[in-house]
């Protein structure tokens, strides 16, 4: 038989929780035009006329002009894809050609040209960058 422990009353338990957080105020609420009072002073740190300065640094180097693109087209991307699409192709066919009149290798074969083709379309002009 197990001896009785005695009848202790059980610790209350701790609660945890976050120090309050102090923020340092960077922007007051935009003042209302012809608002005369201090707080309409324009301050050290306010982000509108940070943009505005930014803004007229951008247009003052010039780099808001967008200028052509003068990259000629290359017909490498066109060649390689026909190149593999055609390539592809063939080891497709060939299954067909080693196991002729099977109806289950001709429907994985057009199944293999399809997705074999929505897979080299979807790499080649969508996932690669220009080369």
């Amino acid at each position: 038989m197990l001896p009785r422990m005695a009848d202790e009353p059980e610790p209350t338990p701790r609660t945890f929780t976050f120090k309050p957080k102090e923020f340092e105020r960077v922007n007051a609420p935009r003042p209302e035009v012809g608002d005369d009072t201090p707080a309409a002073a324009p301050l050290a740190k306010d982000v509108f006329a940070m943009q505005r300065d930014l803004r007229a640094r951008e247009i003052a180097a010039g780099m808001d002009q967008l200028k052509p693109v003068d990259r000629p087209e290359s017909k490498r991307r066109r060649r390689d894809y026909w190149l593999l699409l055609l390539t592809g192709y063939a080891i497709l066919a060939s299954a067909a050609l080693i196991f002729p009149g099977n109806p289950v290798v001709l429907l994985y074969v057009f199944a293999g040209i399809v997705l074999f083709s929505i897979g080299l379309t979807w790499v080649m002009w969508f996932v690669m960058g220009r080369y």
